[in-house]
């Protein structure tokens, strides 16, 4: 298994878990308009630094370790909101903060009917087509909210390869990354395959691997990327890895938001997610010793964060401002 590369300032950068491990981010250092380009709407602020700054806010995201009731998927902690008064389009006050769904309250049907659930693998030549519907029913979920927020949502491509692809954001052998350079989520065909430690052990394998790619896209869109980048200059490689753990536990944070949506639309149950925990449990940090998307409790534990709650928002995925503890 190969390393994960550590970002360097003022070079292309590579954020992501390797080969083996399910989900990756590709960013490079691109010169960025407005965030995760006609759809690009960052405003220019105050950059914070690594540390924090006069301009984040002092509230701290409760970040809760709270397990379902067996057989009560639908479960959300009644915990109140954080506040909904960002401003700013940076990684900690960012307006996407203040978008969000009440459980179980979201469908992306078309007159074809509800999105599919299919279990891996399915056929290569089937694979992109399916992605992408996934992708569409998280744009329809998100558009409308975002908008209300000034964020104008495009709708990254799904692009399927077989082992290498090069890309907008370079030759990349991962199962899977976004690329914000192109806006694509990239997805190697083999990575489903029987035997593989990728999505392909969860029945729900699919949304749940494209629903944490496309929280990269949100974070591009609503300027946490490109605060993410400018953060990244100076620091050493302990600095680089907790930044990346950072950004990789917010999109888990944020696939945790849209299931919380749709939990009930997409007919998934409370074994999908223990399968889900599981995996969490298996692809971690303390498993491939990389540093860069944390261990199994933290992903656990943000995930329940954006999920477990009756208002599920893109506020409680703040991993910007809690102490290092928090994305370890």
């Amino acid at each position: 298994m190969s390393t994960a590369p550590v970002p360097r300032p003022g070079r292309g950068l590579a954020v992501g878990l390797s080969l083996v491990v399910a989900v990756a981010i590709v960013i490079l250092l691109v010169t960025v308009a407005t965030p995760h380009s006609a759809a690009r709407t960052e405003e220019t602020t105050p950059t914070p630094s690594a540390s924090g700054s006069a301009s984040e806010p002092s509230w701290q995201p409760m970040v809760p370790d709270v397990q379902l009731p067996p057989g009560d998927p639908t479960y959300r902690a009644d915990d109140a909101p954080p506040p909904a008064d960002h401003q700013q389009m940076t990684a900690a006050s960012s307006r996407l903060y203040n978008a969000g769904f009440p459980a179980n309250s979201q469908s992306c049907r078309t007159a074809a009917g509800k999105l599919p659930i299919r279990t891996p693998p399915i056929p290569d030549d089937e694979l992109a087509d399916h992605l992408q519907q996934i992708v569409n029913c998280l744009v329809t979920v998100n558009r409308p909210a975002l908008a209300a927020q000034g964020i104008t949502l495009s709708t990254p491509t799904v692009v399927t390869f077989r082992a290498t692809v090069t890309s907008a954001c370079g030759t990349q052998s991962r199962n899977a990354f976004y690329c914000p350079d192109d806006q694509s989520i990239y997805v190697d065909t083999l990575a489903d395959d029987p035997g593989k430690k990728f999505y392909a052990t969860v029945r729900n394998g699919y949304v749940n691997l494209i629903s944490h790619e496309f929280g990269h896209h949100l974070q591009l869109l609503a300027g946490i990327t490109a605060d993410y980048a400018q953060r990244q200059a100076g620091l050493d490689r302990a600095g680089q890895l907790e930044l990346s753990r950072r950004l990789e536990l917010q999109a888990t944070c944020f696939q945790g938001v849209f299931l919380g949506a749709t939990w009930r639309e997409l007919g998934v149950t409370d074994a999908d997610y223990t399968d889900l925990m599981g995996w969490f449990a298996d692809n971690n940090d303390v498993e491939y010793g990389e540093g860069t998307h944390g261990s199994a409790a933290a992903m656990q534990r943000w995930f329940r964060a954006g999920f477990n709650h009756r208002l599920n928002t893109y506020g409680r995925c703040n991993t910007w401002v809690v102490a290092p503890a928090e994305v370890a």
